[in-house]
């Protein structure tokens, strides 16, 4: 007879919340983004949540200040895809390395490394 020591059953419950790799989770069976073990990331859940409906397929939520487990409403941007995702934070490091708000990169190239587009990116605003 096997028993059921899941949830709050089980003497290592923490009361549904994970830290993995660089994000906190939580226990959400049956939610449409959970892994196999019944977890979502929060800033998916708090993005959901501000939006009042489950995210589109496709997309993705960008923390602002590049802190993964800072989920503030207002440090959360969600981003229709993984290319305008990838562009928010090429534009970020291209700040961050001296390029003006006024003359960013517009697109994002895939394949292509993020510190290697930058690099491109810079040298193009120093020639013209």
């Amino acid at each position: 007879m096997a028993w059921d020591r899941s949830g709050v059953k089980n003497p290592n419950w923490k009361g549904g919340f994970a830290l993995k790799s660089r994000y906190i989770r939580h226990r959400a069976l049956g939610h449409l983004r959970a892994d196999s073990w019944g977890y979502v990331d929060e800033h998916i859940l708090i993005a959901e949540k501000a939006l009042g409906k489950p995210l589109p397929p496709k997309a993705r939520v960008h923390h602002v200040d590049c802190n993964e487990r800072n989920n503030e409403k207002r440090n959360l941007v969600i981003c229709e895809n993984h290319s305008y995702h990838q562009l928010l934070h090429l534009r970020t490091e291209a700040l961050r390395r001296g390029a003006l708000p006024g003359h960013l990169p517009t697109r994002w190239r895939a394949g292509i490394r993020l510190s290697e587009q930058v690099d491109r990116f810079l040298q193009e605003e120093a020639i013209a």
